[in-house]
């Protein structure tokens, strides 16, 4: 059998490792908290980046490849559009809320075919330091243009084999 002593001893670092465990999962949520505000506050102007590096991006296209079929249209402050309304069309709707970033693209090859569409999201998060990014499953993106070009680069390749 234990001691008294060894008793005490026993409860006594099972409830220090309970006490400790749950300070870890208070400052846990604390940070993800604190990010999750970061995220929130510069949603809108990584968003408002993105806006502009695709325009920028699609400019570019339309300049080399002499194509002038495809528009950008700013529809709101949280929403961006890219289309070809001649068929074969294609429409890109770009919409954030919250701090997700959803899209959605939809090809129609004539007007006796049906809308072929395709839907994604992304996720806008933060460091503790407040650096906002863009991330997809997890891993964050470099820098606007690299998801400039995830949007655009389906969108373009089905212009292109038209």
């Amino acid at each position: 059998m234990y001691e008294r002593e060894e008793i005490i001893d026993m409860a006594k670092d099972w409830v220090e490792r309970h006490l400790q465990e749950q300070n870890v999962q208070q400052q846990r949520g604390q940070r993800e908290q604190i990010k999750a505000q970061h995220a929130l506050a510069g949603a809108v102007k990584v968003f408002q980046r993105l806006g502009e590096q695709v325009q920028r991006d699609l400019t570019a296209f339309c300049r080399g490849s002499g194509d002038g079929s495809l528009q950008y249209q700013e529809v709101m402050e949280k929403k961006f559009r890219v289309r070809r309304a001649a068929y074969p069309s294609v429409t890109l709707d770009v919409e954030l809320t919250s701090t997700t970033i959803e899209y959605e693209r939809t090809e129609r090859f004539d007007d006796t075919s049906r809308y072929l569409t395709h839907k994604g999201a992304f996720r806008i998060w933060s460091d503790l330091a407040g650096n906002v990014q863009i991330y997809r499953n997890g891993t964050p993106f470099v820098d606007e243009s690299e998801v400039s070009q995830l949007l655009l680069e389906p969108v373009l390749t089905y212009i292109e084999t038209i």
